[in-house]
C-alpha cells in the first residue's frame, strides 16, 4: 500500500499535470515524475504511428534522459501485443497504458506496485490528453484544481 507521502507526491503530480499549459509541458511532466519515482536512468512516452495502430510501427514523442538505453520501439509493440514480457534486461521495462500509449524505462526493476502506481499516472495522462482534445474542457477542470 502506497505510504502517506507517496500519495501526497502522486497527488501533486496529478495536480501538476492537469495545469501544464500544454502537451509537450505535460509529457515532460509525467516523465520527470516517472523518473525521479523509479529512480530511472531515462524514461520515453510512446505511441504508435497513426497509420498502423494495430501494426507494430512506434515511435518516441518524448524522452527524458539518455535514450541508449531503452527498450526499443520493437520491443515497445511487442509488450503491447502481448508477444514479450515487459520486464526486459538489464533493468528496462515497458508499462502500457492502453492500446495506443506505453512508457519505455531504462535503469529500473520497479516491483508491481511501483508498475501500478506509474501506470495509474500514465492513464491520468492519457485521460486529460483526451480531455484536452476536446477543447476547453481542461479550464473546468483547472479551476477546481488551481
Amino acid at each position: 500500500m502506497a505510504s502517506r507521502q507517496t500519495e501526497g507526491a502522486l497527488e501533486r503530480t496529478i495536480g501538476e499535470l492537469f495545469l501544464a499549459p500544454n502537451p509537450a509541458s505535460r509529457a515532460q511532466l509525467l516523465l520527470d515524475a516517472v523518473r525521479a519515482r523509479l529512480g530511472a536512468t531515462a524514461c520515453a512516452l510512446c505511441r504508435p504511428k497513426r497509420a498502423s495502430i494495430a501494426g507494430s510501427d512506434w515511435f518516441r514523442t518524448a524522452v527524458c534522459g539518455e535514450p541508449e538505453g531503452l527498450p526499443s520501439t520493437s520491443q515497445v509493440a511487442a509488450v503491447v501485443a502481448g508477444e514479450l514480457d515487459p520486464h526486459l534486461p538489464p533493468r528496462r521495462v515497458v508499462i502500457v497504458g492502453d492500446h495506443d500509449l506505453a512508457l519505455a524505462i531504462d535503469g529500473a526493476d520497479p516491483d508491481a506496485e511501483e508498475v501500478d502506481l506509474v501506470a495509474g499516472l500514465l492513464f491520468t495522462y492519457a485521460a486529460i490528453a483526451d480531455v484536452d482534445v476536446l477543447g476547453d474542457g481542461l479550464d473546468e477542470v483547472r479551476g477546481a484544481v488551481g
